[in-house]
């Protein structure tokens, strides 16, 4: 939407429609091809539509239910083998319904599951949003593969000189952000994005490699 968005106005000043038609034309089949080789993958892999990804009902109930932390953690159910934990999800789901699912199924149930953890326990959500938030403009690089610390620490021991960490560069980035706004009105589509992008990663669980 936000690229629909600066496409419009970007087309628009041109004060051509054909032009207008085009270029909305060309940006739907640019946001479209990359879609859909995802999506008929998924649909050869799995035998069923998948638009993205069979994990995001699971990675939605990892950051939203009563015990969670606001980032990754192994669940009893799960090895957290990449090549294994969708299938895990999955075995699990279909212990607690008593049937058969498919990857789609799976991924529902675990999206309704953390739906629910927010519709009856709103204020423990809300307060777990907010430690998310925490962690998304906190200095500390939560590892998933690669851990930063320890990467610095054995293999790349310049990085200890590094002087600003990320709430720092965060900071200065909102100064920035908030002087562009004010000098040019289209400077609110990259600080739009960042929000947008910032809140979906809250939404769901925050990682290193999720909030770069």
């Amino acid at each position: 939407l936000l690229g629909l968005w600066a496409l419009w106005h970007a087309v628009r000043d041109a004060g051509a429609v054909r032009l207008r038609r085009l270029g909305l034309l060309a940006f739907c089949v640019g946001v479209a091809l990359p879609l859909s080789l995802a999506s008929a993958h998924n649909l050869a892999a799995a035998r069923s539509w998948l638009p993205l990804t069979v994990m995001g009902g699971m990675n939605f109930w990892m950051g939203n239910h009563e015990n969670a932390s606001g980032t990754y953690e192994d669940q009893d159910f799960s090895d957290s083998r990449p090549d294994k934990e969708k299938d895990d999800f999955k075995a699990e789901a279909e212990r607690r319904l008593g049937k058969a699912l498919t990857l789609r199924e799976a991924s529902n149930y675990w999206m309704g599951e953390g739906l629910k953890f927010w519709k009856e326990k709103p204020g423990a959500a809300l307060a777990l949003f907010g430690q998310k938030l925490r962690l998304l403009v906190h200095d500390y690089e939560i590892p998933d593969t690669y851990a930063y610390t320890c990467f610095r620490t054995w293999f790349t021991r310049v990085l200890w000189f590094a002087p600003l960490g990320f709430g720092s560069l965060l900071g200065l980035a909102l100064v920035g952000a908030a002087a562009s706004v004010r000098a040019n009105r289209r400077a609110r589509l990259p600080v739009a994005f960042f929000l947008l992008y910032g809140a979906s990663v809250a939404a769901f669980l925050v990682f290193d490699r999720y909030r770069i």
